[in-house]
């Protein structure tokens, strides 16, 4: 609204020739229309960077309902370029305290201007992200709008959600039994996929014969494409990848969310981290730092960052960061990523990060900057003006203790091909990369972690691409913090290796670790991918 973007009022009121104002009364709304685009190619909203808090709003007069209204439709008529995400953000901030205005006791909500602002609002929003609105198969039904997909969260919900496509299917079965049958995890699980190219229905079939064969409950399917509009998205194709963990966050019914990569395995058991993660509960955000580095090697991602930041005043949270202060490469491990969406702020932001993951925006701008979504979460919410916490320690290394020797110096070393992650107390809370050696290796991704050998952990170290030990250790890290695993972690991860075994050789041929077996009927090629325990159709029905 122009009166919150604190405009002088020797702009505001400026007098019109009597002729002209009464002949022509939009000349004036043409005028203020071209103010506001001045102003806003200067960009000079560094008073925006931080959404202020509702009690701080009044409600909405019509005097403000207009000048919302006009900046609205010029929001409507001038799209956002791909290449912005600076003024997405900015944007992003406008919007959101119009909804928290919208939202304020003592409007006057029953007025024909305010029911027409709050369409306007609302159109406003789906137009900036036209992947929240879903057209229905009957006409009588209204179009999914982002009042409605708010309202599609559940009160008070938590779970967790797992993005599952072909390729990951073996992993989020392994991810499953360690949350279930390991720690005992109550949070529901919602498995998030888009459309059957992209998980087909023997593969649900194959999850379903799972739970029924290990008792596993609150568990359901959610297709990305009976919610949210593919057309910008282009997730159904089966190749989007990264994609779709935004739209997975987003579309879920769950307020407070935790998404993990199906290649992720918790060390204890996720409700801890929505019960005492003191930076989540007082942001209602928590990402997990990455590996550091790649020391001055990404020139090019610092430039990207510091552009999209140029009329942004950086966050706390972004000044304080080991990767812009000391050019490491890469800032996110986006394995685990934890938002409580019941927060508006956090929603919106978590807009923009969707905005960063549409087709063309992540082909041409993001995909080609930062390595696919694992940026565009903090990236979102600092340009959208949010708050947003880190976990404190940056990502650590589960391997094995070698001693390198390397330049005359003997060092401790331990190597591995996992991402470790403590929670508040230093305590191993979970890692990124699966039980598996490699998965990359065809050898590899039929070897377990073994935790016999002379397994430990560490953080705060140098890290070290791996050239001459094990090919299946991809990095090491020397100095810092090592410590040994303890009983229980070692236990916890033995377990889960064993259920994962029983997955590969219950689906062995459906996973790829089997050759398929082709049988000949009627002069046809038939292939088997072997017995899932649940018809197909029912499958298909497993959907939110």
């Amino acid at each position: 609204m122009l009166s919150s973007l604190s405009l002088p009022r020797t702009i505001i009121r400026f007098r019109i020739p009597r002729q002209v104002r009464y002949k022509n009364f939009n000349i004036k709304s043409l005028i203020l229309l071209c103010i506001l685009g001045i102003l806003w190619t200067c960009k000079s909203t560094s008073f925006l960077d931080h959404v202020g808090p509702a009690p701080t709003l009044k409600p909405i007069t019509e005097y403000e309902i207009k000048e919302n209204s006009l900046v609205a439709r010029h929001f409507i008529k001038v799209p956002v370029s791909e290449d912005d995400f600076g003024e997405m953000g900015r944007r992003i901030q406008i919007l959101t305290k119009w909804l928290m205005q919208i939202g304020v006791e003592g409007n006057p909500i029953t007025t024909k201007a305010f029911l027409e602002y709050d369409a306007l609002v609302e159109k406003t929003i789906t137009s900036l992200f036209p992947f929240i609105q879903r057209g229905t198969e009957s006409p009588s039904q209204n179009p999914t709008s982002f009042a409605n997909l708010r309202k599609s969260f559940m009160p008070g919900s938590r779970g967790i959600v797992i993005p599952t496509g072909i390729e990951t299917f073996r992993y989020t079965c392994h991810l499953i039994l360690n949350l279930r049958s390991i720690l005992k995890s109550t949070l529901p699980i919602q498995i998030v996929y888009a459309g059957n190219s992209d998980l087909p229905p023997q593969y649900r079939s194959a999850l379903l014969s799972l739970f029924s064969i290990y008792n596993i409950e609150a568990i359901d399917f959610l297709d990305l494409t009976k919610i949210l509009d593919d057309t910008t998205l282009r997730l159904s194709d089966g190749l989007s990848k990264w994609a779709v963990k935004p739209f997975a966050l987003l579309a879920s019914t769950f307020e407070q969310v935790i998404l993990a990569d199906s290649d992720a395995i918790f060390l204890q058991p996720p409700e801890i981290i929505l019960d005492t993660h003191a930076a989540y509960a007082e942001t209602g955000t928590l990402f997990f730092h990455d590996r550091l580095i790649g020391k001055n090697l990404y020139r090019y991602r610092h430039e990207f960052w510091r552009w999209q930041m140029k009329d942004h005043t950086p966050s706390r949270t972004f000044r304080k960061s080991r990767v812009t202060n000391e050019n490491f490469g890469q800032e996110q491990d986006s394995g685990v990523v934890v938002l409580d969406k019941s927060r508006l702020g956090v929603l919106m932001g978590l807009l923009h990060a969707c905005w960063q993951n549409t087709y063309v925006v992540r082909e041409i701008i993001t995909y080609r900057n930062t390595h696919g979504d694992k940026e565009t979460y903090w990236l979102g919410m600092e340009l959208s003006g949010v708050e947003y916490s880190f976990a404190e320690k940056y990502g650590g290394i589960i391997g094995g203790h070698v001693w390198n020797v390397t330049d005359g110096i003997r060092r401790e070393d331990v190597c591995g091909s996992v991402i470790a992650h403590v929670d508040e107390k230093g305590v191993l809370l979970w890692f990124n990369g699966g039980l598996v050696r490699k998965k990359s290796d065809n050898e590899g991704m039929r070897t377990f972690m073994d935790v016999k050998e002379d397994m430990r952990w560490a953080l705060d170290g140098n890290w070290r691409w791996n050239r001459w030990g094990n090919e299946w250790d991809a990095a090491c890290m020397d100095g810092g913090a090592i410590g040994n695993m303890s009983v229980e972690v070692k236990e916890i991860i033995a377990r889960s290796v064993g259920v994962a075994k029983e997955v590969d050789d219950r689906f062995a041929e459906l996973i790829g670790l089997l050759e398929p077996k082709v049988t000949h009927k009627g002069g046809k090629h038939e292939t088997s991918v072997g017995e899932v325990g649940v018809g197909f159709e029912k499958a298909d029905d497993w959907s939110l």
